[in-house]
């Protein structure tokens, strides 16, 4: 088996720090096997021992808020994380970041060091894609993203590249710009090895769903309200997984 179709059975399957099921707190300090309880029933799937809220470790920075169970028919939680907005095509875009596969650019940004993540570089037949930071660009410049949800090679992760201007400042919306202007001379791309699992949220033409219902763990979406595009946040349903790991999921795919 490919590292490629690893992470790809990872993301679907339900790990918890990668992919598109990407850890999003820790467990308490408490006795090994404690779990959350909170405004919903005591206990859980995994232990009986409830959790405070205040014993959680965030383990990725761009979590807002988030409670460990809530009031729902299925036992487990919510999460508020912090949306990004990206162009792709000419368009808007917004993710959430989770993963990466390099353990100081992690650590720095507030994410998961995930090494299995560097798998993706090697992938056939196609590998990840790319994701372009423009430092000090025009005005309304965002990162810049090469695929999204419904293009034939689509994935949720990216290679990171950084971008300057060698000449007059432009606005690029687009890889193909971005690639248009480096071919040109006006920008110079720094490619790197550093692998990033950000998955999109809302994408031209669609958006993750919102469970409605809010009876079970994986029907109706992932989602619990639809995304807020103004206050760059957007808050998943949030799952426990043994020993004390919260994860959310962020592919439908299956």
């Amino acid at each position: 088996m490919t590292p490629f179709a690893l992470l790809t059975r990872r993301r679907l399957l339900g790990a918890a720090a990668a992919g598109a099921v990407a850890a999003a707190c820790g467990g308490g300090s408490g006795s090994p096997g404690s779990a959350s309880q909170g405004s919903g029933p005591p206990g859980s799937v995994t232990s009986p021992v409830g959790t405070a809220k205040s014993a959680a470790t965030k383990l990725v920075g761009d979590v807002l808020d988030f409670e460990l169970q809530g009031p729902f028919k299925w036992n487990g939680g919510s999460v508020k994380m912090k949306l990004h907005a990206a162009f792709v095509g000419g368009q808007k875009a917004y993710f959430v970041r989770t993963d990466a596969s390099e353990p100081q650019f992690a650590k720095s940004e507030g994410l998961v060091f995930v090494p299995l993540l560097n798998g993706a570089l090697t992938a056939k037949p196609a590998g990840p894609g790319q994701i372009y930071l423009i430092a000090d660009g025009a005005p309304g410049q965002l990162p810049v993203l090469s695929t999204a949800p419904g293009a034939p090679d689509f994935v949720s992760l990216y290679v990171l590249n950084n971008v300057r201007f060698t000449a007059a400042k432009e606005l690029l919306d687009s890889a193909e710009k971005v690639r248009a202007a480096a071919a040109a001379g006006r920008v110079a791309i720094e490619a790197t090895k550093i692998v990033v699992n950000y998955p999109i949220v809302k994408w031209p033409g669609g958006e993750l769903p919102v469970d409605t219902k809010i009876e079970k763990p994986l029907e109706g979406g992932p989602l619990l309200a639809k995304p807020d595009t103004e206050k760059l946040e957007v808050t998943f349903k949030l799952h426990q997984c043994f020993p004390e790991s919260r994860y959310i999921v962020t592919d439908t795919s299956a």
